[in-house]
């Protein structure tokens, strides 16, 4: 589904922004003057998975940028059910309670990190992760918000935009230099210390280089190789961090193939009155006899990217849609690189329009790519491949210009 542009009949204006927070105050543009333009937070999740797309999260850490002092909670929700489970995981829990982690409920663990997060606010606040297979989506679940603004909960703080974000990203564009010690033997805890120091080291790194690749290039031919595709699901969420699977469709870069399947394991789990069953079940465009199994679809998915370099996937408002992918591709197996060498995958990367349409000063977007609310998967694949296409070419024509000196901070100013 195209978050944050299919929302109902009504509700869009005659030009769609990027996701931002918009404050209530009638002073809010002069308040937001006192503030920095950016703060940053290093963060991460522990979670247990007894059932494929079904998290239980158990630990979380948070790192504020300009300090040392690390946020450690053990999330109370799920203990008894993991330790049933996993005696391992049970141990662990244990030892980071009497390590000092504070036990905290999930609810209370949002409105904690709320605080803590608008009591020193930015008019633009970032969340980096490492790796991030599941962060975003537990963290986008922790807060609550809906498909179009997920983060609302910061509403009246003053900050504008919240951001997750990934160094294996900023790595990427960066020609993956080595992992610094610290964040390749990652703890826990201490992996939020750790990937601020991996951040810094980046920082460094692109400091001392004159032509840091951008973000997208403005020549849009692909290097020998990788390939491009762009992505979307739709799914159903029967409780806060479980997530399944739908539907998943995938466009080529240059609209020659497209992949879509119905997946049909969960599908009879949502109930007779549920907002699916009315906007999404109606437009999944298969004969049921056609719908595949969770089984059949990963290796199908990689069959149709692969064998490649680089696999570039491209979403939009991908809170959930990564999480899900990387879970479909990886089968039964914790380790998705053996997935992908078996299939002649190199390397993949999951990145998100919004983060480039940020870069860009998060242009005003045509009413058109809002759609006409069917909410099909394949369709808001090639939506979101117009998106990129109508953002990349304002960027080729120079109409768009990134502001270098603040491109992730990471030139002086």
């Amino acid at each position: 589904m195209t978050k944050g542009l299919t929302q109902g009949a009504g509700e869009r204006q005659e030009e769609l922004g990027i996701s931002s927070i918009h404050a209530s105050a009638s002073n809010q543009e002069t308040r937001l003057l006192e503030f920095p333009e950016l703060r940053r937070w290093f963060y991460g999740f522990r979670s247990h998975q007894s059932k494929k797309f079904e998290e239980k999260p158990y630990y979380f850490e948070m790192n504020p940028e300009d300090s040392q002092d690390v946020n450690r909670f053990v999330i109370t929700d799920y203990i008894e059910e993991i330790k049933e489970n996993s005696a391992k995981t049970g141990r662990e829990i244990e030892n980071l309670i009497a390590s000092g982690a504070t036990p905290i409920t999930a609810d209370n663990l949002k409105h904690k990190v709320m605080n803590m997060v608008s009591s020193a606010p930015a008019k633009k606040v970032e969340f980096w992760t490492f790796k991030d297979r599941a962060n975003r989506h537990l963290l986008t679940s922790m807060f609550g918000g809906t498909a179009g603004n997920p983060y609302s909960i910061f509403n009246g703080t003053g900050i504008e935009k919240f951001l997750p974000r990934d160094l294996v990203h900023l790595r990427h564009r960066l020609n993956d230099p080595e992992l610094i010690e610290s964040v390749e033997k990652t703890a826990v805890p201490g992996f939020a210390a750790a990937y601020r120091g991996h951040f810094n080291h980046l920082r460094k790194l692109a400091h001392k280089t004159e032509n840091m690749p951008p973000m997208v290039p403005e020549d849009p031919t692909l290097k020998e190789g990788d390939k491009l595709f762009f992505y979307d699901l739709e799914f159903y969420n029967p409780n806060k961090f479980t997530c399944y699977p739908i539907s998943i469709g995938m466009v080529s870069h240059d609209k020659s193939r497209e992949y879509y399947a119905v997946i049909k394991d969960y599908i009879d789990l949502i109930p007779p009155d549920h907002w699916l069953q009315k906007n999404v079940l109606p437009h999944l465009d298969i004969e049921k006899s056609e719908w595949k199994s969770l089984e059949q679809v990963g290796p199908e998915i990689l069959n149709f990217v692969g064998p490649a370099n680089l696999v570039d996937f491209w979403s939009f408002h991908d809170d959930h849609d990564r999480y899900l992918l990387f879970n479909i591709l990886s089968k039964n197996s914790e380790n998705l690189r053996d997935v992908l060498q078996e299939a002649q995958i190199e390397k993949i990367l999951a990145r998100d329009i919004v983060h480039l349409c940020d870069k860009f000063g998060n242009p005003r977007l045509p009413i058109e790519f809002a759609g006409n609310g069917d909410h099909n998967a394949l369709n808001d694949a090639h939506r979101h491949k117009e998106i990129h296409d109508y953002v990349r070419a304002k960027i080729q024509r120079k109409q768009l210009t990134p502001d270098i000196a603040k491109d992730f901070q990471l030139r002086p100013q």
